[in-house]
């Protein structure tokens, strides 16, 4: 752990650390993950979207067989956000 100068206001800082106690400017050769609002909004949407696949989903695709009404109706809650939350990771790069 060795200490460096900021490179916005010059004060030192630990080089393990991911931002400047006194700017906040983020350390060099540090990079911080931040939620940006369109993956925020694309998980919501996922969320939402959940409940109507479902419904559509246990109810379209089969008649009077309750297991697989309930197979369908759970793989069309937990779709969406799965995807969606995959979508987010993937673009982290």
């Amino acid at each position: 752990m060795a200490l460096i100068n900021c490179k916005e206001c010059s004060a030192e800082v630990s080089s393990t650390a991911v931002s400047c106690r006194k700017c906040g400017a983020p350390v060099a050769g540090k990079k911080t993950e931040q939620v940006t609002n369109l993956d925020s909004l694309i998980v919501l949407a996922g969320c939402f979207l959940s409940l109507p696949t479902g419904i559509f989903l246990a109810y379209r695709f089969t008649e009077d067989r309750l297991a697989l009404r309930a197979f369908f109706g759970l793989l069309g809650l937990a779709l969406p956000p799965l995807a969606a939350l995959f979508y987010t990771s993937r673009n982290k790069k």
